[in-house]
């Protein structure tokens, strides 16, 4: 079914940004079909079976995707608010759209993208974010974010809020930006892993080197990105880390919610949302081989306070996105292998046979979380003395007992590992204390089994937050017949 176009243009920028929440309310009854989505019918059932392989987006009682137009010859943004189907007016694009929606500051949803001026590389360059307020059904642009030569990329939007992210190409590390939606009060803020413990052979922390955000999602106070890390230290896995991260604004405190190490699949953690009730929510993803996008792993997810959840879909490495409007999961899944005409034009590089559904009865089965084996990041493995390696604590850390369910307190990490040249071996149990004030925690770093070559760690349980938090500890280790080894480390408030 060919589109109807939404709506003409109106260029947004910060001086207009009063006028508009001005008008938005003396119209609201002219606009409300799209002013006001609560209003609008749920979404259920089958929503395309035209679309492209790329992110979709949802918000209340609206879904978006992308969709090749063989009369323009490139893709259009597809739009279903309560059952009617539309194409966005807006320019189309030689590649599909990566969507993103939520509310705009005008109470409407909206809905943000990115586009290159650089389409014919693998990974374009120049990229700009740009959106649309369906409520006034009008595009945004925000200047601040389209910067000549830049790629700005991963957008999210939620009431006067962005989050985008400033891509450092294929190498170095990308910054996360929070930004008002006229451009003021732009700052990087700190999601993305400073280091990573799981990519190590000897089970030791390095500092991230290569950092590539791949989502984002704001909601309130809290921000979410997926993003692919990696480090200098001879990684284990073909293409790093791939993470989960949620970030309070409020007290900095950050937790990562799911990791998985690239292996032949090229695995990676993507489309991360939030729905109605404050949850997060992501999928995994594959680039090669799709055994691990299959079974348990094939996803979504979602983190609630009881654990992590699975939506249960018989998709399985199908899964190409989710997106949830309200509390409905609304997923996109490729043709199954057997289809014909999927992918067609030049190089074969148009996709169209993709099948957008929201699902009114969702049903969910429990995950295992992973048990905490090693540090979260901001640890950092460091030589102590010519034979001993120990454990650096971040500067500071959040006022929370463990990443994936965070309780009340504090938790330290100690750890040790000894060297001969390159080589790893084994060594004597290293005493360790944490001090604050006149209070002390002791403990223990164990030694390791005969032959072991690696890093041991501990942990020393700092207590609730009357007592852990809002100071500065001193962690020392105290290695055999060596002079003490300090650091310092702010828990913060909580």
């Amino acid at each position: 079914m060919r589109g109807v176009p939404l709506g003409g243009s109106t260029r947004y920028n910060g001086a207009v940004l009063m006028r508009r929440l001005v008008v938005a309310v003396l119209a609201a009854s002219a606009v409300a079909l799209y002013a006001a989505p609560a209003q609008a019918a749920p979404l259920s059932g089958v929503l395309a079976t035209d679309a492209a392989d790329a992110p979709i987006a949802a918000y209340a009682g609206t879904a978006a995707w992308s969709r090749w137009d063989d009369a323009v010859g490139a893709y259009r943004i597809m739009v279903d608010r309560g059952g009617s189907v539309r194409a966005l007016d807006v320019p189309s694009s030689s590649r599909p759209f990566a969507l993103s929606a939520g509310r705009g500051p005008d109470g409407a949803t909206w809905l943000v993208w990115v586009r290159c001026a650089d389409v014919s590389t693998t990974e374009p360059e120049d990229c700009d974010i740009e959106g649309y307020d369906l409520g006034t059904r009008s595009p945004a642009v925000f200047p601040f974010a389209a910067r000549p030569g830049v790629s700005e990329i991963a957008p999210a939007i939620h009431d006067d809020r962005l989050v985008y992210v400033v891509s450092a190409g294929d190498a170095g590390l990308d910054r996360v930006h929070l930004s008002a939606l006229d451009g003021t009060n732009d700052r990087v803020i700190d999601v993305l892993p400073a280091s990573t413990c799981g990519l190590s052979i000897y089970g030791e922390c390095s500092a991230v080197t290569r950092a590539a955000a791949l989502s984002s999602a704001v909601r309130g106070d809290r921000v979410a990105v997926t993003s692919r890390v990696s480090t200098a230290a001879g990684d284990v896995g073909i293409c790093g880390l791939a993470t989960v991260r949620l970030l309070d604004l409020r007290t900095s405190a950050v937790r990562t919610l799911d990791d998985a190490v690239c292996g032949l699949s090229g695995q990676w953690l993507t489309d991360v949302t939030f729905d109605a009730d404050g949850r997060l929510w992501w999928r995994q993803g594959c680039a090669g081989d799709e055994s691990a996008c299959q079974g348990t792993r094939a996803g979504p997810f979602r983190q609630t306070d009881a654990g992590l959840q699975r939506l249960v879909t018989d998709v399985g490495s199908r899964l190409a996105s989710v997106a949830v409007a309200r509390r409905i999961p609304v997923i996109a899944a490729r043709a199954p292998r057997t289809t014909a005409g999927c992918s067609t034009g030049p190089a074969t590089t148009v996709y169209r046979c993709g099948t957008v559904m929201a699902i009114a009865g969702p049903a969910y089965a429990s995950v295992r979380a992973p048990r905490e084996t090693l540090p979260p990041p901001g640890y950092v493995t460091v030589r102590g003395t010519s034979r001993l390696l120990v454990l650096r604590p971040p500067r500071t850390m959040a006022c929370s007992r463990g990443d994936v369910h965070p309780k009340a307190g504090a938790t330290l990490w100690a750890g040790v590992s000894y060297v001969n040249g390159p080589r790893r071996t084994s060594g004597p149990a290293v005493p360790v204390r944490a001090s604050s004030g006149g209070r002390t925690v002791k403990g223990t770093v164990s030694k390791g089994a005969a032959g072991f070559e690696g890093q041991i760690t501990s942990r020393l349980d700092l207590g609730g937050p009357a007592k852990a938090c809002d100071r500065t500890w001193t962690l020392t280790y105290r290695p055999s017949g060596g002079r003490p080894i300090r650091f310092g480390v702010r828990v913060l408030r909580r």
